[in-house]
């Protein structure tokens, strides 16, 4: 049968009970104190129900994942199941590990994947490990939701304490909803092959909720999951993914950087397909994978000219790595933190430049004559005569000439000191 109600209310505080307390009735007061009390006391019975249920399941599931019957004639040899025995004794085989075990719940194929580990790992165990691992996780999660409530149970008696001092609270769960909605709406555009793009406030859970769980749902080992941040972002989101996959189901979060001016990683396409291959994240920001387009442009440009100079078998392998990473970017799933600025036509663009490179004509005299301009100003402004013209005494005249003029100028108004010198008549400057 389905409960109806919309909100979960506590029995011994409905609303009757509240105004009572609010109105000063101390019998009402006190009962709902003896009432929390009760309550954390039977939470705290649970909480050390459920710890000991986890402990015993993680030991058992340890021991049965982990397990070589040598005493059965069943199955293989007992020669080969005691070799087995023995190299793990050695440390020379593998054992199963817990977090290895929780994973293999996401798995479509857990229990050859368990044995591959442990060969002789029995069907029917294997089938009853992962039903253990179920309601281990199950009951672990409800302690954690228990000390959550104890948590309440303390904040709700501290406000009974002192009932003049009690505010309204907002649950922080409140907007669990929307973030699941919007996981679910992100899940349903994949499957239909669709873009999507949704909006939310600043501090809302975007980057510590949403982009984890997309990942930890579609990083599944068929295809790639990439997560692109502007540059200033990159270090939050890999804190924010490493400390989500770091505990229980792990992932490597992996930084891809590509810049024109380094070299290209030897076996790009492999570190790609192993990120693919083991379910974890790749991280990098729009300028990296455009300078990867560009790149790969540039390159398959320079391979088709057979006279080029750069024209050579590393650059075609380069060439080839590329191509398959970019394949593999394209049949992968992008998630783009911040996209109004990721996608900004203006501010998120990048071009190369190719083709020959040739003079300026006139350089650099072109440049250093407004330099060396420049530095008759700076050096009046100073009060110092350049290193390089502190032997020239034409030089120095004509230094002398313009810090002259240029008192004259401040003098006439005709030119301005502060913040910097600025001219404020042109004519002054044509005459001078």
């Amino acid at each position: 049968m389905r409960n109806a109600r919309q909100k979960p209310s506590l029995v011994m505080l409905q609303a009757e009970h509240v105004q009572a307390i609010a109105n000063g009735d101390s019998e009402a007061l006190n009962k709902a104190r003896v009432q929390i009390e009760q309550l954390r006391q039977e939470l705290l019975q649970l909480k050390s129900k459920d710890e000991d249920f986890v402990a015993m399941a993680i030991s058992k599931s340890f021991g049965d994942a982990n397990d070589i019957d040598l005493t059965s004639s069943n199955g293989a040899p007992l020669r080969d199941r005691l070799r087995f025995w023995l190299l793990r004794y050695a440390d020379l085989e593998a054992t199963l590990w817990f977090e290895h075990l929780c994973c293999g719940l996401l798995s479509p194929s857990a229990e050859e994947d368990f044995e591959q580990l442990n060969p002789f790992l029995d069907r029917a165990k294997a089938a009853g490990l992962l039903s253990r691992l179920t309601q281990m996780m199950l009951v672990a999660g409800r302690v954690i939701q228990t000390c959550r409530a104890l948590d309440s149970c303390q904040d709700l008696a501290q406000l009974l304490a002192n009932p003049a001092s009690a505010g309204s609270a907002v649950a922080l769960a409140a907007g669990l909803g929307e973030k699941v909605e919007m996981v679910n709406e992100f899940s349903d555009a994949l499957r239909t092959g669709k873009s999507s793009v949704k909006q939310m406030i600043m501090g809302a859970g975007k980057t510590s909720v949403v982009s984890p769980l997309l990942a930890l749902m579609h990083a599944n080992g068929l295809r790639i999951v990439c997560l692109v941040v502007p540059p200033a972002l990159i270090s939050l989101s890999r804190s924010v993914l490493q400390n989500c996959f770091s505990t229980v189901v792990q992932k490597r979060v992996s930084t891809f950087k590509c810049d024109r001016s380094l070299d290209l990683e030897v076996a790009l396409s492999e570190r790609l397909g192993r990120i693919v291959s083991h379910g974890d994240v790749l991280l990098t920001t729009p300028g990296d994978v455009k300078s990867l387009q560009l790149r790969f442009l540039e390159q398959l440009d320079l391979a088709n000219d057979r006279q080029a100079r750069r024209n050579t078998t590393q650059m075609r392998r380069e060439c080839v790595q590329m191509g398959r990473a970019l394949q593999l970017l394209k049949d992968g799933i992008c998630m783009i933190d911040e996209v109004d600025l990721v996608l900004h036509p203006l501010r998120s663009e990048l071009n190369f430049p190719i083709g020959p490179k040739n003079l300026i004509e006139h350089a650099p005299d072109r440049w250093r004559a407004v330099l060396h301009l420049l530095d008759g100003f700076f050096s009046v402004e100073k009060g110092r005569v350049p290193p390089h013209l502190k032997d020239s005494l034409r030089a120095k005249e004509i230094l002398k000439l313009l810090g002259d003029v240029i008192l004259r100028g401040c003098d006439r108004r005709f030119l301005q000191r502060n913040p910097h010198l600025i001219l404020l008549n042109e004519d002054f400057y044509h005459r001078e």
